[in-house]
């Protein structure tokens, strides 16, 4: 799917001015010399129920922008404000120079808000009336960067790229055949939703939404339009929410949402309010939200895509809450709502026979975990067991392990207390998947051996291969260790890829992966970090009855395919 951003070029010390076009990323040019000023181009463009800010940034906003060096601002580059001329340049208030000597990290925003700074997570509001141009320009948040931070210095121009950060929504008011309700002077609220969020610039991360809930008026009256948009903070609407509401003189029709929908950062939805022949004072209608009907904000006004298309995404990609996906440039905006990173694109043939065709990872581990040591347990639970280390490498079935181990008549011996702990049950992880997941995305379940294999390949660059040990392998005792200070190296890759997951420590990570047997040799594949001389191991061994054992919880999904 292409993606619609805002293009700008930034000037700093003596650059030149820019404008810019319409493309998947748009395209700047340089205008000529301007000096110290900063310049770009946009559209004018009216509010009326359509959107003013879809390609270009809009003349009545203006910009902020920071320059940062070593952890502090350049000269004028504590967010420096910019105007829109008619003519679509932007004028510095002051000029923003480069420092005696190196580079300088450029964030900008709209609009501008005073007070912000460059580190800090700032406040911000969507207007409750976006009924008038200002109002709706008012709460469109954009974020823009160079396509990669610091800046070294230069005389040409430097390309900012900026991202709609929060979720815009489209209603389609459409009356169904025999309806006289007259809608001319009719109302339209987005009604229910959190109004308050931060945006932290020098990360572009954007907080939670916050505060209490709020109607948002779109359009005081309709008039012949059919379509109206509005703007909220992205969050998680709990599914039977009362979403829109359109007055039209005695009449008040209420719209709610079927299931929990996850609204996210730089996206459109395009709902339909179905309004029948005879409603009563308070009336509830329909709201649909079709399987098609997410877009790229922006990209139902270019041209640039349709419902129908879908987005390419793979490992480094991220699985939200509700079950949809987003690119890895994308987390920040959508943080939030975030579950999990995809870490493979090669499954079982289980898993590839039920429609999955990856695998990803929570962004944080399941802790103190446990097996109980009952006799009961040390007779083997799986089917098939792993007794080779070619077995356990293979071995890319933690779904179905996982559901096999909770459906056994072991695990429904167990305590209330004993379950709560259970290696292998989720029922109390966070994040939890929307209802609307199910479609797309498995329950959490406890990774195989191999696919923990897959996970420290991916990002902690690890090298595990199929060849590197001897197939016949003993229990108990990790089977391989790596060398000293190993360990410092794939925490830091992993880390860089999944924040705080890791950490040096003296740390067993259980899999699904089960040795065979029956005794006290009948135990699971494991991953084992060891703090004295910074090593990692795998092993075959890990002990029922421990507590202190740690799970990355892994789920199966259903990438768009077409």
């Amino acid at each position: 799917m292409k993606k619609m951003f805002f293009a700008v070029a930034v000037l700093v010390a003596s650059m030149t001015a820019v404008t810019s076009c319409s493309s998947d990323e748009m395209k700047s040019e340089t205008l000529g010399q301007k000096g110290n000023t900063i310049s770009l181009t946009s559209t004018i463009q009216t509010r009326a129920t359509s959107d003013p800010q879809t390609t270009q940034i809009s003349t009545n906003v203006t910009v902020g922008a920071f320059g940062v060096a070593n952890d502090a601002t350049i000269t004028n580059g504590d967010n420096n404000q910019y105007a829109v001329e008619t003519t679509g340049t932007l004028t510095a208030t002051n000029d923003m120079t480069w420092p005696t000597e190196g580079s300088v990290n450029i964030y900008a925003y709209a609009p501008y808000q005073a007070g912000w700074t460059y580190n800090g997570d700032n406040a911000f509001a969507v207007a409750t009336d976006q009924t008038t141009e200002a109002g709706y320009l008012a709460s469109d948040l954009v974020y823009g960067t160079p396509a990669s931070n610091p800046v070294a210095q230069t005389e040409d121009a430097v390309a900012l790229s900026f991202r709609h950060q929060l979720a815009k929504i489209n209603i389609t008011v459409q009356k169904v055949e025999g309806s006289t309700l007259d809608l001319t002077d009719a109302s339209v609220s987005i009604i229910n939703t959190k109004v308050a969020t931060t945006l932290n610039p020098s990360t572009g991360t954007l907080g939670e939404a916050t505060g209490s809930a709020a109607d948002i008026k779109a359009v005081t009256a309709l008039g012949e339009a059919t379509t109206v948009c509005a703007i909220i903070v992205p969050q998680q609407i709990a599914a039977n929410t009362q979403l829109v509401k359109i007055v039209a003189g005695d009449k008040t029709l209420i719209a709610k949402v079927g299931t929990a929908t996850t609204f996210v950062g730089g996206k459109a939805y395009n709902f339909t309010v179905n309004v029948g022949t005879t409603p009563t004072p308070v009336t509830e209608v329909t709201l649909k939200l079709g399987s098609t009907a997410v877009v790229d904000w922006g990209s139902e006004d270019m041209g640039a895509a349709t419902g129908d298309e879908k987005m390419e995404y793979g490992v480094g990609d991220y699985v939200l809450t509700d079950g949809t996906f987003i690119k890895a440039a994308d987390y920040a905006t959508n943080s939030a709502n975030v579950a999990a990173i995809i870490f493979s694109t090669t499954v079982s043939e289980t898993d590839a026979n039920a429609g999955y065709n990856a695998y990803a990872m929570a962004l944080k581990r399941y802790r103190d975990r446990m097996f109980p040591d009952l006799d009961a347990y040390k007779t083997q639970i799986l089917t098939s067991a792993a007794t080779t280390y070619s077995a356990g490498y293979n071995d890319l079935d933690g779904r179905t392990k996982t559901a096999t181990i909770l459906a056994h008549e072991y695990y429904s011996a167990l305590t209330d207390d004993q379950k709560a702990s259970f290696f292998a049950n989720f029922s109390a992880f966070t994040p939890a998947f929307d209802d609307a997941a199910a479609s797309t995305v498995s329950g959490w379940f406890v990774p195989s051996f191999g696919q923990m294999v897959q996970i420290l390949n991916q990002f902690g660059e690890a090298n595990i291969t199929s060849t590197l040990v001897e197939d016949n392998i003993a229990s108990g005792s990790p089977f391989y260790t790596s060398g000293n200070d190993a360990l410092t190296t794939l925490i830091s890759n992993l880390n860089a890829k999944v924040s705080g997951m890791f950490a040096v420590g003296n740390v067993v990570f259980a899999t699904s992966t089960e040795n065979g047997g029956s005794g006290h040799v009948n135990k699971f594949w494991f991953v084992q970090t060891e703090d004295t001389n910074k090593t990692w191991s795998l092993g075959k061994g890990m002990q029922r009855g421990t507590t202190g054992r740690n799970v990355i919880p892994v789920v199966a999904v259903k990438l768009p395919t077409e």
